[in-house]
């Protein structure tokens, strides 16, 4: 039972191999290549990144929580989530991956990596 209230519930689990080794790729997001769909997350009302960067999917799950529930919760502004969520309202899951990346220190990948 998930003690109320709650703005977000974030499950991770771990990486899993194929017969050969190499890591299966699984899309948890019903949203993930949405783009292929013609439909985007802000059709849906739902802040979402493609994750493009591998081992961020706690970070991408964290940003994704926060940027939904931005009316919610107080962020700081000119601070980079609020910079974040404010920048990228209008873009597509892509130009979030690429504006995140691009913006963070160092970028998000060698962060992670």
């Amino acid at each position: 039972m998930v003690p109320r209230p709650v703005l977000a519930v974030i499950l991770l689990f771990p990486i899993e191999k194929d017969e050969s080794g190499r890591v299966k790729n699984h899309q948890a997001s019903a949203f993930a290549g949405s783009e292929d769909h013609g439909v985007s997350s802000s059709d849906a009302g739902v802040f979402y990144i493609k994750q493009k960067i591998g081992n961020a999917c706690g970070t991408i799950a964290l940003l994704h929580a926060i940027a939904n529930n931005a009316d919610l919760i107080s962020l700081q502004e000119n601070s980079f989530l609020s910079n974040l969520v404010n920048d990228c309202r209008e873009k597509t899951p892509d130009e979030r991956a690429d504006y995140l990346d691009e913006k963070a220190d160092f970028g998000l990948e060698s962060a992670h990596n």
